[in-house]
């Protein structure tokens, strides 16, 4: 058995804590305030509003798109709403093609069209709307119905922030602070974060926050991150919250304290936040500022989820593989990793790797092993280097390839992984005996297709032609350990480990 999965479980929780600034959560633009005539009764203002409307006036039109759109004294229509922008715009005002990007932007009752909010957005541009400014720089930052360009974000972001919006001056100084579309840097980060501090945007006080606390352009200042996230969660901010328990969780400018990391989290998902929902339920498992309580991070972990969390479903699956405030159930656990695979988590496809090696909630089959190993791997997990390297040593549902073990054996030793750096130790440099290894292949075919006595009789042909074969000593006492035959088990366990005691891979049961 490799390292044990409750290692992964707190790495992953521990990686959440330190996760840096959300860059959509930076740029995520507010509804945009769209002033309504003050008027005695919202029935009242859409009467009037029609009147003035139908006498031609655009700034009505808008206003009714306006009370359909928020369905303030109407029932909320979306189609409605894009009429009346329609008829405003094409009478000539600004906030409603700002209003009709909008809506072509999030898809409201209307097939979602990025390059239509673009042209909405132009328009309302030219005719002097900030916000769409700072939203078209948005679009070219992700690279929706346009091709994504940096330098094109940056020049709108410009463009609005000249004219006094905050979350423009922000979103220069995250482009800066990210070095895309110019060169990487702080210092000018915290110039643009300071300039919409003062002009009121929380997000950039939340970004001062993130530069103190990483040392970016700054001394690391954990205080002074402390100071700036609190001024950001008074306003309301879920990622300042969130980031405050992270300091009191690892005692970073306070002392650690798990209640006020609990508090900070409770606050931040009261308000949405996923990764808060998430490491709430990390301090339930693991007993942290409040007993230890598998239900109530059971709880947590499937709110966090249910908003999209990917680490979340990754602890979720955990519970069920061990069986933790839930009865054990691998079916279970496999379709909560593989949500988690399908949101990125490199651990989640490891671990289903594991579920098709050990046919756990699966039928047993080597080559879906593989194949989420390599996926693991691929995203930067070292245990599913370690656990490639592995199954080339032994040559477990893949030909024993020694070369190929060291190749992922390497690759999970340059990641820090101390068991990686003992199985390259231990790695036979030169190839097993050729009679050897062919009948070694053989067993290993029939172990994979249950027939045992052909697999039995394979490894002793096996080590009958290389007697140091340490790998068919370990397969064999495998084979033999699941028929019954501890004693005969023991025996090739213990002459494996005899031939290769550094290497954990047979030196082992």
């Amino acid at each position: 058995m490799r390292l044990p999965l409750q290692a992964k479980i707190w790495v992953t929780s521990l990686l959440l804590v330190l996760v840096a600034a959300d860059p959509t959560l930076l740029r995520a633009a507010p509804p945009q305030d769209k002033p309504l005539p003050n008027t005695p009764s919202a029935e009242a203002t859409k009467e009037s509003l029609e009147k003035a409307a139908a006498a031609g006036d655009a700034t009505s039109m808008s206003n009714l798109g306006v009370l359909y759109e928020k369905g303030q004294g109407v029932p909320q229509d979306y189609q409605k709403a894009r009429e009346w922008y329609e008829k405003a715009a094409a009478a000539g005002n600004a906030v409603a093609m700002y209003n009709l990007g909008v809506l072509y932007r999030e898809g409201h009752q209307v097939p979602q069209d990025y390059q239509k909010a673009k042209q909405w957005f132009e328009k309302a541009a030219a005719s002097g709307v900030v916000i769409a400014m700072n939203d078209l720089g948005g679009l070219y930052y992700d690279g929706r119905g346009v091709p994504q360009d940096f330098r094109k974000a940056k020049e709108w972001y410009e463009r609005a922030a000249a004219a006094g919006n905050a979350l423009a001056m922000n979103n220069v100084g995250l482009l800066y602070e990210q070095g895309r579309g110019v060169p990487q840097d702080y210092k000018n980060a915290r110039e643009w974060y300071e300039k919409a501090a003062v002009a009121g945007y929380a997000g950039s006080i939340y970004g001062l926050g993130v530069l103190y606390e990483e040392g970016h352009g700054v001394p690391q200042d954990y205080q002074r991150a402390r100071e700036l996230y609190e001024k950001a969660a008074s306003d309301g901010l879920a990622a300042a919250m969130y980031k405050l328990g992270g300091l009191y969780c690892h005692g970073q400018g306070v002392a650690q304290d798990y209640t006020k990391a609990s508090t900070w989290w409770h606050k931040a998902a009261a308000v949405g936040n996923a990764e808060a929902m998430n490491n709430l339920g990390v301090l339930y498992e693991k007993g942290q500022g409040a007993p230890q309580d598998y239900q109530k991070a059971r709880e947590w972990y499937e709110k966090a989820a249910a908003a999209g969390d990917a680490n979340a479903m990754f602890n979720l699956a955990y519970l069920y593989e061990q069986g933790r405030g839930v009865t054990q159930d691998y079916q279970e656990a496999r379709r909560w990793y593989e949500k988690a695979a399908a949101g990125g988590n490199a651990l989640a496809m490891t671990n289903l790797a594991d579920l098709y090696t050990h046919g756990q909630g699966v039928q047993q089959d080597y080559q879906k092993a593989e194949e989420w190993y390599e996926k693991g791997a691929a995203a930067g997990d070292s245990y599913a280097m370690f656990d490639l390297g592995a199954m080339y040593a032994r040559g477990e549902g893949v030909p024993q390839d020694y070369a190929k073990a060291r190749e992922w054996y390497e690759k999970a030793a340059a990641t820090g992984d101390p068991d990686a750096q003992k199985a390259l130790s231990a790695l036979p440099i030169a190839p097993a005996n050729p009679n050897a290894q062919s009948h070694y292949d053989l067993a290993v075919t029939a172990d994979h297709q249950g027939d045992v006595d052909k697999a039995i009789a394979e490894y002793r042909r096996a080590l009958a032609a290389d007697p140091n074969f340490a790998a068919a000593h370990f397969r064999l006492g495998r084979v033999l350990k699941d028929s019954g035959q501890e004693q005969a088990a023991a025996e090739q366990f213990a002459a494996a480990c005899a031939l290769e005691p550094t290497n954990p891979q047979v030196c082992r049961k």
